[in-house]
């Protein structure tokens, strides 16, 4: 006659799988997250491209955070980095990030204003107009800053559509994958980058845009 398990040893099989599974599960998990990463990275990649054919439309120029305002006074229209370079990139998915799932959208008051997961180095394009107040240009000639080296756009946490470094720190920035996110840069080039990286003060000089500082006169 065939005997049946007994409760202890259905309770150790239990205990088995119980253990197997918070071993295992925190590994698939690491491994779902390092190809959303890795998606990510290759939007960024894009992105870093399409400025790059931006630049060479534009006298090698970059594009803007922001355009100036465009239409009328009483009714003024902006547009973004992100409408500025979607001629080149032609993909509502590229701008978002399968970490954040922060969408591709038009701002509700502004028809002419689009956003996603990514936010662009605002610290070397923003510029001062006459009288104080703020003006954001269409960028400056990318020969001023070390292509290379220097922060095109980046993962943000929310959405926000620009980055930027101010009183010796970064803002706008956040742990999206695994102690980091995903930045691409001027030369065309992206990669994964730590926090610590991104906020450490000695770094600030090449990755943030030559030391410049967004100022609010």
């Amino acid at each position: 006659m065939r005997r049946g398990f007994t409760l202890i040893e259905l309770l150790v099989v239990i205990a088995i799988i119980a253990i197997l599974a918070a071993i295992l599960f925190p590994v698939f998990a690491r491994a779902r997250e390092k190809a959303r990463q890795t998606s990510c990275l290759s939007n960024l990649k894009q992105v870093a491209q399409a400025e790059l054919m931006y630049e060479a439309d534009n006298d090698e120029n970059m594009a803007g955070v922001y355009q100036p305002t465009v239409g009328t006074a009483s009714n003024p229209r902006r547009y973004t980095w992100i409408d500025m370079l979607m001629p080149y990139v032609k993909n509502q998915q590229v701008w978002v990030c399968p970490s954040t799932l922060n969408p591709y959208r038009q701002d509700s008051s502004n028809p002419l204003w689009h956003e996603g997961s990514y936010g662009a180095n605002l610290t070397p394009v923003q510029k001062s107009a006459p009288g104080g107040s703020r003006c954001y240009s269409n960028g400056r000639p990318v020969e001023q800053v070390t292509a290379s080296e220097c922060l095109m756009a980046m993962d943000t946490p929310n959405g926000e559509e620009a980055v930027y470094w101010q009183s010796g720190q970064a803002y706008n920035i956040a742990d999206i994958h695994n102690g980091g996110c995903n930045v691409c840069f001027f030369d065309g080039h992206a990669k994964f980058l730590p926090l610590g990286t991104l906020r450490d003060p000695s770094q600030a000089q090449q990755l943030w845009g030559g030391g410049l500082v967004l100022t609010y006169p």
